[in-house]
């Protein structure tokens, strides 16, 4: 069954779904809501994608300002001297350039747009061109999202181009003479300055360059499978051109191989998108309904799908179980492929009326939609920008971090925190999001610390480290919490900031910390030199953020900490406005 063409594209489609007479239309609309309520959830996840686009948009500030791609990490301090390949430049100015007209709001109004085009109309599109009953299409698009479909970072780039190219090679397979495959190589170029899975392009151009050449495809007639073994030698061609443009970069063969080497050692317990899905919290979503179905129907259905089908969907299905990251290419490179065995046959089409949708009229409601959605959860206002406040979570000890530390202060950071700090053009961080630039022992140093499996004492003696900037959510605030010598200089609910009691005044200054003025207990510094004042201390200020929150039963746990350890006016003040509002 053909691809689209684009004279296809304009014409109305057939959707008939009767919900009075047929329990799929009821199931389909059910999915479809599903599908709407899916995408906004993901709503949230554009911009959280371990923050990541904080260091990309910073990166391309970079490249911009100065016109050259930097050679050694620029955001670190303890990693300055490692090798630090942008081979995402193009996306990574793209993303400052948006920053830089629209703020984050306009960062993530397109990434999300993008990603709403390919779910909610070019991905659909393809299965009812392909026969596809509006029922099924509506209850698969319903099973296949995670959040890793929406984070505003290169994948976007690559869900887009895999799936055009594969558009591409699907429609050679039918029509031999078309010079559509001419394209390929010009999009692997934009492809591989974008993200390092433009290899696909060629990889994909070989697995049908094999099929046609051995495999029998059983879809298409005999002479289209003869003609198409006579007309390997265009798709040949492209796939060593595509081959080559993956390697056109603005880096010599060495730097390329040794970024590849970087790849293939990145330590996958530091990074749990890095994981297997069915190793993360996705185990039980409606993902996996789906890669049970393509299983069952790649087997039930195998006459309808051709061998390099076969191949590329068990593949790519594959790789989306193994690393996490890649479930949304298994999801688009299966797809066109779970078309095929589940359209009707020809002779089989509905007789019924139908409702007729001309697909630039729902190209553009898909574009109203996404937009509308984007804007009702991150509306633009001239009080500031709640992308901006969503992407930084929790902002007061964030900018307090970054205006007042300064290079050359040993900073210490978990990965979220770290390429938020880059955002806001910060001090030198300790460690961010970008996994591939760290070495695998540095990285299971930095998790054997965070999870407590060594002596934070004994590691930050090793580093000479004098502040932190923790999220919340690690095991080390608690011991940080424990240890007198680390002092809590803000917790705003979602990150604190920690200085050594020990460490240089200047520090304390430019943190704005006077050791003259009193403490969140009404005592002076010295008499917070005391492991349980200060421990109590570090309490109540938790336990007066949460209160600030809202989450009282939080902080009436803090606070009653905090009066174990000293019983002070202060703490039972906070503790007296905390069961009267809890009685009420």
């Amino acid at each position: 069954m053909p691809l689209p063409t684009i004279p296809r594209l304009m014409r109305p489609l057939p959707i008939s779904i009767d919900i009075k007479k047929n329990v799929a239309g009821a199931l389909a609309l059910l999915a479809g809501a599903f599908s709407l309520y899916a995408l906004w959830q993901g709503l949230d996840s554009v911009l959280l994608g371990g923050a990541d686009t904080g260091w990309l948009i910073r990166t391309g500030d970079y490249i911009s300002a100065s016109g050259k791609l930097p050679t050694h990490d620029i955001f670190t301090w303890t990693q300055s001297s490692r090798l630090f390949i942008c081979y995402q430049w193009l996306f990574e100015l793209a993303v400052s350039a948006l920053c830089k007209a629209g703020g984050l709001n306009a960062v993530g109004a397109i990434a999300f747009m993008l990603i709403s085009i390919l779910y909610l109309f070019a991905m659909p599109l393809l299965w009812l061109q392909q026969g596809v009953k509006p029922a099924y299409t509506a209850i698969c698009m319903a099973l296949v999202l995670t959040p890793f479909w929406f984070f505003a970072r290169p994948q976007l780039i690559s869900f887009w181009a895999a799936f055009v190219c594969l558009l591409i090679l699907e429609h050679w397979r039918k029509n031999n003479q078309s010079r559509a495959i001419f394209g390929l190589p010009p999009l692997t170029l934009l492809w591989a300055n974008c993200h390092c899975l433009a290899l696909l392009s060629p990889l994909l151009s070989a697995v049908y360059l094999l099929g046609a050449c051995f495999g029998r495809d059983t879809s298409v007639t005999e002479g289209q499978n003869n003609s198409a073994k006579r007309e390997i030698a265009p798709l040949l061609v492209v796939m060593l051109l595509s081959l080559g443009a993956a390697f056109l970069m603005p880096f010599d063969l060495r730097t390329i191989l040794i970024a590849i080497g970087v790849f293939a050692h990145t330590d996958v317990n530091a990074c749990n998108e890095l994981r297997p899905l069915y190793l993360t919290s996705y185990l039980l979503q409606p993902c996996n309904l789906f890669v049970l179905a393509v299983f069952a129907l790649l087997v039930v259905r195998r006459r309808r799908i051709p061998l390099c089908g076969f191949v590329i969907s068990f593949a790519a299905i594959i790789a989306g179980l193994a690393v996490a990251r890649l479930q949304p290419l298994g999801v688009l490179l299966s797809w066109p492929f779970l078309g095929l065995a589940l359209a009707a046959p020809p002779n089989l089409t509905s007789s019924r009326s139908s409702l007729r949708i001309a697909p630039p009229l729902w190209l553009l409601a898909v574009l109203a939609l996404s937009l509308s959605l984007w804007w009702s959860r991150f509306p633009l206002s001239q009080n500031g920008d709640p992308a901006l406040e969503h992407f930084l979570g929790s902002r007061p000890a964030l900018v307090l971090a970054a205006t007042r530390l300064k290079a050359g202060d040993h900073l210490f950071t978990d990965t979220l925190s770290g390429s938020r700090l880059i955002f806001l053009k910060g001090p030198p961080v300790f460690i961010d999001g970008r996994f591939f630039v760290f070495d695998q022992a540095f990285c299971r140093e930095w998790l054997t610390v965070m999870n407590l499996a060594i002596p934070w004492p004994r590691f930050a003696d090793k580093w000479s480290l004098d502040s932190v900037v923790l999220s919340h959510g690690y095991p080390l605030y608690h011991q940080l919490m424990g240890l007198p010598e680390w002092r809590l200089c803000l917790d705003d609910g979602g990150t604190s900031v920690w200085i050594k009691a020990d460490s240089a005044s200047l520090v304390q200054a430019r943190l704005g910390l006077d050791p003259e003025k009193p403490e969140v207990l009404g005592l002076s510094a010295d008499q917070l030199s005391s492991a349980r004042i200060a421990l109590a201390a570090k309490h109540l200020q938790s336990a007066e953020v949460y209160y600030s929150r809202g989450s009282s039963d939080q902080a009436l746990a803090e606070v009653n900490l905090s009066l174990a350890q000293v019983n002070t006016d202060k703490a039972r003040a906070l503790k007296e406005k905390l069961d009267q509002h809890l009685v009420k």
